[in-house]
């Protein structure tokens, strides 16, 4: 091949890395947002059934149907479906 060629194409490599290393900063900071939204709604429900504002009882319903998993079902206090 030629050598404009061949610079051509390693531009391409290089920029096809960098374009993917961008796409997996943004991937990385809309999973760290999305944990914490997450968290922050947690946080939320805990306190308003602290406060009474919430049903607890309608909460543990749902979890109940919601949570499939032995370990987080574990993290609730909910029977272990196995």
């Amino acid at each position: 091949m030629g050598k404009k060629l061949d610079d051509l194409l390693k531009k391409r490599e290089q920029l096809n890395a960098q374009i993917q290393k961008e796409r997996n900063k943004l991937s990385s900071q809309q999973r760290k947002e999305d944990t914490r939204r997450k968290i922050l709604l947690g946080a939320l429900m805990m306190d308003l059934m602290k406060k009474g504002e919430l049903d607890e009882k309608k909460i543990r319903k749902r979890l109940d149907g919601f949570l499939n998993k032995d370990i987080d079902r574990k993290l609730f206090g909910l029977p272990i479906k196995s």
